[in-house]
């Protein structure tokens, strides 16, 4: 039986809710980015200030990432940290790729601008110490 997360985001944690819906979108694309980006929410969700309400969804994502990583285990992107930074960098440097050879009149679509947004997220991933957070796991 497959764990889900919980619809509803406590509030405490509504800044992480790019992230998770980043994850739900590559499930099927790239399992291992989807990986990286549920365990950037965790990580951040212990973080932050946090509240009664939010421990609940925590618990219930560490499930969810248990079973990614037991179904990732092959997958080196998950398993290797420089690995899984350079598979990271490669995913952003494609949708960079990409948005910079659109046509400008298609500058405002929404798909350029969700790629916009998902660069910005996996670098936000990349950038803030998550991987040398990530080294002793």
């Amino acid at each position: 039986m497959a764990i889900s997360l919980p619809v509803d985001l406590p509030a405490n944690l509504k800044s992480m809710q790019p992230y998770l819906e980043m994850a739900t979108d590559y499930e099927s694309k790239d399992p291992c980015i989807s990986y990286w980006c549920r365990l950037y929410v965790l990580k951040q969700g212990f973080i932050l200030k946090r509240v009664e309400d939010d421990l609940s969804f925590l618990l219930v994502l560490m499930e969810v990432l248990g079973k990614n990583k037991q179904d990732l285990q092959s997958k080196i992107e998950t398993t290797d940290i420089p690995v899984a930074r350079a598979h990271l960098e490669g995913v952003v440097q494609k949708l960079l790729s990409w948005a910079e050879n659109v046509p400008p009149l298609e500058s405002l679509t929404k798909p350029r601008v969700w790629f916009i947004l998902y660069t910005i997220l996996i670098i936000a991933v990349l950038l803030l110490r998550h991987f040398s957070l990530l080294e002793c796991c």
